[in-house]
């Protein structure tokens, strides 16, 4: 009889935490975690994370229970990711080789910044620059006229 594992694939696990301080400092958790609740993540787990204090150990929190919630987690994950923040599920996306993400039609919710990564112009900006300037156009995205002010007092843009 085959034994289902209940943990993620090791490959998936080395991808969250080599961008583990990038989603740590950036990633919207709250809004991740709202579309993963009742799926993946149960209300237990959701307490466990919107409890913590800072945004910053809430991301903690999401990203030490994920491991654990079996092989799916990763796929949930970068799916709810890629609808929150589209920049921070690239690496994801180019190094899971996950087509069944990339081939979804609908694009009504992303930011721009896909669009943005097509044009050559911009792909001659430094890395870390192309990054913050995705970040900016998904502040813009999720928070629409108040993106300014949010940006200002984050560290969206550290």
């Amino acid at each position: 009889m085959p034994v289902c594992s209940m943990t993620m694939e090791k490959r998936h696990r080395d991808l969250i935490t080599s961008n583990r301080v990038k989603l740590v400092r950036e990633m919207f958790t709250e809004r991740v975690v709202s579309k993963m609740r009742g799926g993946l993540l149960n209300e237990s787990d959701v307490e466990d994370i919107v409890s913590e204090e800072s945004p910053r150990e809430k991301a903690e929190a999401l990203l030490s229970i994920l491991p654990r919630k079996g092989p799916r987690a990763f796929l949930a994950f970068v799916k709810a990711l890629r609808e929150v923040q589209s920049y921070l599920s690239v690496p994801f996306l180019k190094a899971a080789d996950l087509p069944e993400i990339r081939e979804e039609g609908d694009d009504s919710n992303d930011s721009g910044c896909t669009e943005l990564s097509e044009n050559s112009r911009v792909n001659q900006l430094p890395a870390n620059v192309h990054s913050r300037l995705c970040a900016l156009l998904d502040a813009a995205h999720v928070f629409g006229d108040n993106w300014e002010r949010y940006t200002r007092c984050s560290n969206v843009l550290v």
